[in-house]
């Protein structure tokens, strides 16, 4: 793939492809954390695997971070704290009550 065949903002050099599950979301605000994400700039392509209760994300490390990504997920979520994500290290997204 080239530069080309992502969006404006992403690097094929910086892409980064992160899978994170999901705890206590609804059909409403995965529509909002998945909008919040997609309109953020760098970003290339967003969605959610409703079976594993996972999304899907690939962004460019030099505009996006995890971190930026978890505060949209935050805020689309009503303000409820989290932990951290499920990604390859097994980091977990859970709700703290």
């Amino acid at each position: 793939m080239s530069d080309l065949d992502h969006r404006v903002g992403v690097s094929e050099a910086n892409l980064v492809v992160r899978h994170l599950k999901l705890v206590g979301i609804t059909e409403d605000n995965i529509e909002a954390i998945i909008a919040g994400i997609d309109g953020t700039f760098g970003i290339d392509a967003v969605s959610f695997e409703d079976a594993k209760s996972t999304l899907h994300i690939g962004y460019d490390a030099t505009h996006c971070n995890l971190d930026g990504i978890e505060t949209i997920i935050r805020d689309k979520e009503g303000g409820r704290h989290f932990g951290r994500l499920l990604d390859k290290n097994e980091r977990r997204l859970l709700p703290i009550r």
